[in-house]
């Protein structure tokens, strides 16, 4: 039998897939996208939003005793989305602090999770603060059962003597080796992307030996994504069969080739 959560949460994603399908959301992003596009190239797209949408629709709620966190990040659009998501299938108030990243599609994303949030009557609380100082931040860790950083190094490491329950989620930083000049059209895909939708990319010095380099990303690494771009067939492997990294990629474009995961 399902339960009032999981009837919640379905009736929150029914309730958001309509908004974002109308065509007044459309026209309405049609004209945030422009006024960020005089800082920022990236914009989002309804055909994403909604497979995002799709892909947390198989996803079972989560239960636990957090009332309220702080998520931190640099601003990219499509996590924002999923951390609202996230938010509702968690059942926890929420305040998003972004680095000036995309502020105009991400106020219009708050927007329509509150409408659907309102159409369903949950009474979930999800906030967006743009450009949040140390003292603000650790002023809201006060009222906050944790704060949490996604993918955003700078600010954790800023933070990390200053706030006694601060968290780190290394959802999209990427380590990367780099063997060989063949390598140079996708290398620089890969940080044009980066630079676009604001992931962090570790590169690792290609002057250390090979065998060094698996340690190093084993002990020092994010542990989220590493990346190998090499011909050499014997490191390949032991790329793929040492490295401990959740994802694992080998001479390929990590963007078009996995749908990464983002699970608090």
């Amino acid at each position: 039998m399902i339960t009032k959560e999981e009837l919640n949460y379905k009736n929150f994603l029914r309730a958001l897939e309509s908004l974002i399908l109308e065509k007044e959301f459309n026209q309405k992003l049609k004209e945030v996208i422009n006024i960020d596009k005089k800082h920022f190239e990236k914009e989002i797209d309804i055909n994403i939003l909604k497979d995002i949408i799709d892909d947390y629709k198989t996803k079972e709620i989560n239960e636990n005793s957090y009332k309220k966190i702080q998520v931190l990040l640099y601003g990219n659009p499509e996590i924002v989305f999923k951390l609202c998501i996230e938010a509702v299938r968690n059942n926890v108030s929420m305040i998003i602090g972004i680095e000036d990243f995309c502020v105009a599609q991400n106020t219009l994303i708050l927007k329509i999770v509150d409408m659907a949030l309102k159409n369903c009557k949950l009474k979930l609380n999800i906030k967006l603060e743009n450009l949040l100082s140390d003292e603000k931040i650790m002023k809201n860790n006060e009222n906050v059962d944790f704060t949490l950083c996604v993918g955003n190094s700078n600010t954790y490491n800023s933070l990390e003597n200053k706030i006694n329950d601060l968290r780190f989620y290394p959802y999209n930083i990427f380590d990367i080796y780099i063997e060989g000049d063949e390598f140079e059209e996708l290398k620089s895909k890969l940080f044009d992307f980066a630079m676009l939708n604001g992931y962090e990319f570790e590169i690792l010095d290609s002057d250390i030996e090979f065998d060094d380099i698996i340690d190093v990303i084993n002990e020092n690494g994010y542990g989220f994504c590493s990346i190998l771009l090499s011909k050499d067939r014997k490191k390949q492997q032991k790329f793929k069969e040492e490295i401990g990294s959740e994802y694992v990629v080998i001479n390929k474009n990590p963007f078009t080739e996995i749908n990464f995961k983002l699970e608090l």
